[in-house]
């Protein structure tokens, strides 16, 4: 199975969502913002000049301009190209071989998510004890 196209839905807006059963509020000295596979391969299965990629890119560049305002640091995943399926395993079972070309193009995030000073970051799994350690080291 591989990722179908998919159409475009609204977002939902903050109205949308259950109130808030707690008082607590974003520490930004223990937090860290997660930009969680905004590839250009996985974008493109809504289509090129899709309304909702645009949204949704929007809301995420607003999300790190206020991280980076806070001193948040802001952690990429980032499937590489040509994974081996040993190192796919589940990921395969429920979306396909992934990325199979080498395309730079496609496995880069989205440039409007892209940060000069930072490198995308990707392990096996974005709560993976290592991936903190990683990202700090890259």
């Amino acid at each position: 199975m591989s990722i179908p196209k998919l159409n475009a839905y609204p977002l939902p807006q903050a109205a949308d969502f259950p109130a808030n059963k707690t008082a607590w509020r974003v520490d930004p000295k223990r937090a860290a913002l997660l930009i969680h596979d905004m590839q250009r391969y996985f974008l493109a299965f809504y289509g090129e000049d899709s309304a909702l990629v645009n949204e949704l890119v929007s809301k995420v560049e607003a999300l790190r301009r206020w991280a980076d305002s806070h001193g948040v640091p802001v952690i990429y995943t980032a499937q590489p190209t040509e994974q081996k399926p040993e190192d796919r395993a589940l990921l395969n079972d429920m979306w396909g071989p992934g990325l199979t070309t080498a395309d730079p193009a496609v496995q880069a995030v989205t440039p409007r998510l892209a940060r000069a000073s930072g490198t995308p970051c990707w392990s096996n799994g974005a709560t993976a004890p290592s991936s903190a350690a990683i990202c700090r080291k890259k």
